[in-house]
């Protein structure tokens, strides 16, 4: 009995301490990779435009070796665009000309992801069938494409998705 009324005040006193206090250590913040709006564009532009250089000379050579994007996407788009690429090669069709860039909007960009909308112009390409026929696509000339870029420590962008965009830059 001696003993529990000699602990009976160190539990209550035990029960009146608050949990130790942790002072936070400050995080670094992430040092932004463009200096400013213009410069990000500018880096945007240049991504999707390598892109779209690559995406096309595959879509010239029928859908054949995707795997040309690996430097310029995420794995996850490159599985997209193997995927895509495969069904264009079943097809048997290659496309002729080139598809160029109209316009670059910036949306928005932090130092992890950048986002800009591209008007992308079709006007001057094709697409035949294996036998060198025109195949009529049914697509527009021009179409707004929303562009997510990840943004890597050095300063390179990968492309992370591409979708058409429902309003319109173009």
């Amino acid at each position: 009995m001696r003993v529990l009324a000699l602990l009976l005040p160190l539990v209550v006193l035990a029960g009146c301490v608050g949990p130790p206090v942790v002072t936070p250590v400050p995080t670094p913040t992430a040092t932004p990779v463009f200096a400013s709006d213009e410069e990000a564009l500018a880096a945007a532009e240049e991504a999707y435009a390598a892109y779209v250089a690559v995406e096309d000379a595959i879509a010239q050579e029928g859908g054949l070796n995707p795997q040309r994007l690996k430097d310029l996407v995420t794995e996850d788009w490159l599985t997209h665009e193997t995927d895509s690429f495969a069904m264009l090669a079943a097809s048997g069709r290659r496309q002729l000309g080139e598809t160029t860039l109209a316009h670059v909007e910036l949306q928005q960009f932090d130092s992890y992801m950048l986002v800009a909308y591209f008007c992308v112009d079709f006007t001057g390409t094709s697409f035949v069938d294996a036998d060198g026929q025109p195949v009529d696509t049914n697509g527009p000339d021009k179409a707004t494409i929303e562009a997510a870029f990840e943004v890597q420590p050095e300063g390179q962008l990968l492309l992370s998705r591409s979708e058409l965009w429902s309003q319109s830059i173009c």
